[in-house]
């Protein structure tokens, strides 16, 4: 059926229904004409190809593939999610952010710096550090290590290292002020050990095994520098060995002089001097002085004869109470019986006769008077 149709000409508004195109749709001049305007919007807009947009504005972008790129500057009012996919930059700038500390992965994945974790230069310094496995092939570790439960092993591969390239075990805790150094092998087991270099640097130096016995605190001081102590064999000092101390021994050995500045006390059954000459400045013997309640026959015996510890007596005789003599006495004899009696003299210093008051030691007492009487007890 007819009817009337509007004519379009050249500068009218036309309004369609639907436009269908088997061609191309270009405006009259380049960047002047406009796709709806911002009070009358297009619903849709569908392209199946390329769209070469010199600006892009929109309030919601969805790109279900494809690439994006020749983006110089890219501004987002919200948070952007790329989904499980890679993200490549040559640099990445984060806003609010502190030189030198690390980022760390925080709750949901959220990156953020840690002040505990720096990285200066080539120098990467941690306020704690924990771990559960192995740290190992660093060149340089400095600083200090604090565990607070199992230190299982620190190992350096370097030759110059503190612990010299060995393992250190340790059961408890090692404490040190200063320097810490090994060739071989560190182990302390069970309790603490603490070293205390006080005042200066102090070396300890061991060329053999040290073992110290369980027993009780004590202080081992040297008098003067460069000073030794040697101890030979199995010895035990379990003692006080200064010099107003009362030292007891077993036995005593010595190739030098021995000077004992106080009384020199010997409470054994035997003393033996194995000297060629005895040389005794004090002006008496005292002999036998243990038997003041029991009194013994006691004197000096010297070797004679054939017989090894057997000799000559000269002594004084309890039973006789006079000082005799007698022949094989063993070195060893407590008691002696005399073979002849000392004969004694006494001068009374007048010509008067001798009384029995005068008799002092018995039979062959001699008595001489001054004019030169001689008087024997008989």
């Amino acid at each position: 059926m007819a009817s009337w149709k509007k004519i379009i000409v050249s500068g009218s508004i036309a309004e369609f229904n639907h436009i269908s195109a088997s061609g191309d749709i270009v405006p009259v001049s380049d960047g002047v004409s406009n796709l709806g305007s911002a009070g009358q919007e297009f619903q849709d807009l569908f392209i199946d190809g390329t769209a070469n947009i010199d600006s892009l504005v929109a309030d919601t972008a969805n790109i279900d593939g494809g690439t994006v790129d020749g983006i110089t500057s890219l501004t987002a009012a919200g948070d952007l999610d790329i989904g499980s996919h890679g993200f490549r930059a040559q640099t990445l700038t984060a806003d609010n952010q502190t030189s030198g500390n690390v980022t760390i992965y925080g709750a949901n994945g959220l990156l953020t710096e840690d002040s505990d974790l720096t990285f200066s230069g080539a120098t990467l310094s941690a306020t704690n550090l924990t771990t559960t496995g192995t740290i190992k092939n660093m060149a340089l570790v400095s600083g200090s290590s604090v565990s607070t439960g199992s230190f299982g092993r620190l190992q350096t591969v370097q030759a110059n290292a503190s612990i010299g390239g060995n393992i250190v075990t340790i059961g408890g805790t090692l404490t040190t002020g200063g320097t810490l150094t090994t060739a071989g092998n560190f182990t302390t087991q069970n309790n603490n050990v603490t070293i205390n270099a006080a005042g200066a640097a102090r070396t300890l130096t061991l060329n053999e095994s040290l073992t110290i016995g369980d027993g009780n605190d004590g202080t081992l001081t040297f008098s003067a520098a460069s000073k030794t102590l040697t101890v030979e064999d199995t010895s035990v000092v379990n003692q006080d060995l200064t010099t107003d101390a009362n030292v007891t021994f077993a036995d005593v050995s010595a190739t030098g002089t021995v000077t004992v500045g106080g009384d020199l006390v010997v409470n054994g059954d035997t003393t033996t001097v194995a000297t060629s000459n005895l040389i005794v400045q004090d002006a008496f013997g005292f002999f036998a002085t243990g038997s003041a309640g029991s009194n013994v026959d006691s004197g000096i015996v010297v070797q004679s004869g054939s017989f090894v510890n057997s000799g000559s007596a000269f002594y004084h005789d309890i039973n006789a109470e006079r000082w005799s003599v007698a022949k094989s006495v063993a070195a060893t004899s407590t008691a002696v019986t005399p073979l002849e009696s000392v004969v004694t003299v006494k001068e009374p210093g007048d010509n008067g006769a001798p009384a029995d008051a005068d008799v002092e030691y018995g039979v062959g007492e001699m008595f001489i008077n001054s004019d030169g009487t001689i008087w024997i007890y008989s």
